[in-house]
């Protein structure tokens, strides 16, 4: 009987120490707070990759770099300081790429902004660009989550990226498609561009340059690049290229194509961006200018062979002047012996 007592008991104690356990556990992750970063960057980089990296804790009022970063020698002392954060961000940025340090890969979306979410609280981030593009290059950045403002932690961090150089919001690119009749890519194609400059009568101009005038005044075509050919998609591609206007023409047709010199002439007054997909160019984001320049083949004229049939030999073509002169020779004297025989005959 008592020990049927004492199971019971031991039972309701087990029961009652889970209880507590499972409250306490509960308590603990309701406290454990996410929070997310937002890097603001502009929406003509849609598809750029940004990295978010895990650099150190928060711990007992101090930060202490975790595994990846222990042998970094950076101190955060006076990091607020937005000089001091720059070199601390650089310096981070170059250890996290030499040591290939893993971290949360996001794109840059439509709006100009790429979003990092459900992240730890009580940690250093470092936000980078892991694959320098060839046309933008973004500043390397750090931040504390949570952070204090007004007597409140922030948990919901806003970051605007910085740009090693800000021109290229000024700036725009240009793809040229060549195709033929069947809208087949058209490697080997040469081009000349140009750009189109205003300019006063008190300039001077380059000679054998093409002018003239328009609404805006007068105008000359310079030479911006020259023996331009198209790739093997058929693709010309210029980027980072200042607002205005240009014109290709074309100064060498792929073989078996006719050449068309028409200027093609745009203008760009938006900026915009390119990548490479499936090994095209295409357009990234805002606005560009896409041209198509199509050639036909050449038409060979079926009636004249390529490679004309020399004549059939009729005769020997060989020179017979001197046998023709031999027989007029046996000629004359046959007909003077004959001749000479009938005047003997006849005087008799």
């Amino acid at each position: 009987m008592r020990y049927k007592y004492l199971k019971k008991i031991v039972a309701m104690f087990l029961l009652c120490a889970f209880a507590i356990s499972f409250s306490v556990i509960g308590v603990n992750a309701a406290d454990t707070k996410l929070g997310s970063i937002t890097v603001e960057v502009n929406e003509i980089l849609q598809g750029t990759q940004l990295k978010l990296i895990d650099v150190a804790d928060y711990v007992n009022g101090s930060y202490v770099m975790n595994d990846n970063f222990k042998d970094c020698k950076v101190s955060f002392d006076g990091w607020s300081d937005t000089s001091t954060a720059k070199k601390i961000s650089y310096t981070l940025e170059e250890y996290a790429k030499s040591n290939n340090i893993s971290g949360i890969v996001n794109e840059v979306q439509s709006d100009g902004k790429a979003y990092f979410t459900n992240l730890s609280a009580d940690k250093v981030y470092l936000i980078i660009q892991p694959d320098e593009d060839d046309e933008y290059i973004i500043q390397p950045s750090i931040t504390v989550m949570p952070y204090m403002s007004d007597n409140q932690e922030i948990y919901d961090v806003n970051i605007k990226a910085k740009f090693a150089d800000n021109s290229i919001f000024s700036q725009s690119a240009v793809i040229l498609n060549k195709r033929g009749d069947n809208k087949e890519p058209l490697a080997g194609a040469t081009f000349s561009f140009q750009s189109k400059i205003y300019y006063n009568n008190t300039e001077s101009i380059p000679d054998n340059t093409e002018k003239g005038s328009d609404a805006q005044g007068n105008y000359y075509w310079k030479s911006y690049a020259s023996d331009l050919t198209t790739n093997a998609q058929g693709q010309i591609v210029i980027k980072k290229l200042p607002f205005g206007t240009y014109r290709f023409i074309e100064t060498q047709a792929p073989i078996g194509y006719v050449l068309d010199s028409t200027p093609r002439e745009f203008t760009l007054s938006n900026h915009g961006s390119v990548k490479l997909e499936n090994d095209r160019y295409v357009r990234r984001a805002g606005t560009i200018a896409e041209l198509t320049v199509v050639n036909t083949k050449e038409i060979v004229d079926s009636s004249v062979p390529s490679t004309p049939t020399p004549p059939i030999k009729t005769s020997d073509d060989s020179n017979n002047t001197p046998y023709i002169f031999m027989f007029c020779i046996a000629g004359l004297l046959v007909f003077a012996t004959i001749k000479s025989y009938s005047l003997r005959k006849n005087n008799k």
